[in-house]
């Protein structure tokens, strides 16, 4: 009895388990808008590594955001702590990563792919390309196709108490 060529090879299963796992991962990076934000800097601080900043008040909302501005443009917003070096005497920071404070305007039922949050908030991209801020809670993790998604009653009770 002869042997048959297989009816997969190796090749296309590695090809088919490579391609399953992508899909798989793209989607598990995929967020559900479920509450609205709309932007409130439309002209948003910009900073590169090396600018100097002056180191404003810490925001009780959202820990570890300080609201600065930059001594070269003269504008001002929220800048991660994590960032800035320790604040001189004179109130003054060197800024230690590029950044931009752009906030995104989000409806509820748009899908945003995360790229990484802090303190509380997320920088995502939109289906359009369009990157920028948003807080986390106005996000839930969509899990499948079907928008089969999760998240805690905290999260849920904690925004659901300040709308």
């Amino acid at each position: 009895m002869a042997l048959k060529e297989p009816i997969i090879t190796v090749l296309e299963v590695t090809w088919l388990i490579t391609v399953e796992f992508n899909v798989w991962r793209h989607i598990m990076k995929q967020y559900k808008v479920v509450y609205p934000h709309l932007s409130n800097y439309p002209d948003p601080i910009v900073l590169a590594i090396g600018d100097v900043v002056i180191y404003g008040r810490e925001d009780t909302e959202f820990p570890n955001w300080i609201f600065c501005e930059a001594i070269h443009s003269k504008k001002r917003g929220w800048v991660p702590k994590q960032i800035l070096s320790k604040p001189t005497e004179e109130n003054k920071a060197t800024v230690l990563a590029h950044y931009s404070a752009y906030e995104l305007t989000v409806t509820p039922g748009m899908l945003v792919e995360k790229e990484f949050e802090l303190n509380e908030w997320s920088f995502v991209h939109t289906t359009h390309g369009e990157k920028g801020w948003v807080p986390n809670r106005v996000l839930v993790i969509r899990l499948d196709e079907n928008d089969h998604i999760k998240r805690s009653k905290r999260e849920v009770r904690t925004y659901d108490n300040n709308v």
